[in-house]
């Protein structure tokens, strides 16, 4: 699923997106019975994150995949580059 927040910035756009996933982890979903569904996201912003707007969902789906290792989590797409980075040096 890909949602669009124009003209919010990169804070904003983690703030709302983990309010979601809070809100999904704490609902319980009566079809599944007793147990709860969690969500893992990422968060890609234009310009911040990428360079264009055709890498905007690519660059969200790689957030949102690093994300899935860690399970239950929101990742934004820039911490990915400045965790690189440090990796690189």
């Amino acid at each position: 699923m890909l949602v669009l927040f124009p003209n919010w910035s990169e804070s904003e756009s983690y703030a709302v997106s983990e309010i979601i996933r809070q809100t999904i982890e704490k609902h319980e979903f009566p079809v599944i019975g007793k147990g709860y569904v969690t969500a893992t996201l990422g968060v890609a912003t234009f310009p911040t994150s990428c360079n264009g707007l055709n890498e905007l969902e690519e660059t969200a789906d790689v957030a949102a995949m690093t994300a899935k290792k860690q399970k239950n989590v929101v990742i934004v797409a820039s911490q990915l580059d400045t965790q690189n980075s440090k990796s690189e040096v």
